[in-house]
C-alpha cells in the first residue's frame, strides 16, 4: 500500500483552499449586500426626484424645498458611500478568487505528485511480482527438466 510522504502538507493544502472558499463566499455576499443597498439608494433618489418634481409643479414651500435639498444631498452622498463600497468589495472578492486560485494550484501539484507516487510505487510492485512469478517459472522448468533427465536414466 502506497503512503504519500507529504499527506500531511496535501491535507493543509486541501484545508487552505477550502478556508479561501468560504471566504471568497463571505466577501461576494458581501458584495451583493453593496449592490442591493446601491440599487435601493438610486431607486429611492429616483422616487425623491419624481417627487420633487411633481411638488414642484403644484407649488413647494421655500422650507420644504430646504427639506426635499438635504434630504437629496444625504441620498447622493449614500450613492456615492455605496458606489465606493460596492467597488472596494468587487476588489477585495477578485483578490480573495486569484488566493483561490493559487490554493487550488498548490494543491493540484500535491495531488500530481501524490498520484505520480502511486503509479511508481505501482508499477514497482508489478515488476517485482513479475518478477517472482519469473522465479517460479523458471524454478519450476529446472524442476521439470530435472525430473525427465533423471525419469529418463
Amino acid at each position: 500500500m502506497y503512503r504519500f510522504p507529504l499527506q500531511a502538507l496535501l491535507n493543509h493544502r486541501r484545508n487552505v483552499e477550502e478556508t479561501r472558499q468560504k471566504e471568497l463566499a463571505l466577501l461576494e455576499t458581501d458584495l451583493a449586500e453593496a449592490r442591493k443597498g446601491l440599487a435601493s439608494t438610486a431607486q429611492a433618489l429616483d422616487r425623491l426626484q419624481e417627487e420633487l418634481t411633481f411638488r414642484q409643479a403644484d407649488g413647494l414651500a421655500a422650507n420644504h424645498s430646504w427639506l426635499y435639498s438635504a434630504y437629496f444631498k444625504r441620498l447622493l452622498g449614500e450613492l456615492n458611500s455605496g458606489r465606493q463600497r460596492v467597488t472596494s468589495a468587487g476588489a477585495a472578492c477578485q483578490r480573495k478568487r486569484a488566493e483561490l486560485l493559487a490554493a487550488v494550484q498548490d494543491r493540484k501539484i500535491m495531488e500530481k505528485l501524490k498520484d505520480k507516487g502511486a503509479q511508481a510505487f505501482n508499477e514497482e510492485s508489478n515488476r517485482r511480482d513479475m518478477r517472482f512469478i519469473d522465479e517460479i517459472s523458471a524454478s519450476r522448468h529446472v524442476r521439470e527438466q530435472g525430473s525427465r533427465q533423471f525419469g529418463d536414466s
